[in-house]
């Protein structure tokens, strides 16, 4: 048995923590912020993927493109079936002019799931 005040310094504990309050950051579509967070959850725990993820979205949609990709390319290294994750970098690759690069990454997405971007 741990008392909860150490399990909460625990540092996979706290990077979720920061993951969640990103999330939410995110969501209220405050993204300088949701970085923040984001980045500090990844600081403690690269292996969290999901904030690789969401720190993506949050680059695109204050356009870094390419920040985004580098993100999208964790993400996909670690996590190469999720479809949404090929779309959306597809997306950053097309607004930076990389119509081919994007184009593959569409077709990825839709093989990997035909109602992807729909």
């Amino acid at each position: 048995m741990e008392p909860i005040e150490q399990w909460h310094k625990r540092e996979l504990i706290r990077a979720y923590a920061y993951f969640m309050l990103g999330k939410t950051k995110f969501a209220a579509k405050d993204y300088d912020n949701a970085m923040i967070d984001l980045n500090k959850a990844i600081q403690m725990n690269p292996e969290l993927i999901y904030a690789y993820y969401g720190r993506g979205i949050a680059k695109s949609e204050l356009g870094d493109y390419n920040g985004a990709i580098a993100d999208y390319d964790r993400y996909i290294e670690l996590n190469s079936g999720d479809a949404e994750a090929y779309y959306r970098r597809g997306q950053a690759k097309k607004a930076l002019g990389q119509h081919d690069a994007a184009q593959a990454d569409f077709q990825k997405a839709k093989a990997l799931d035909p109602n992807v971007g729909e």
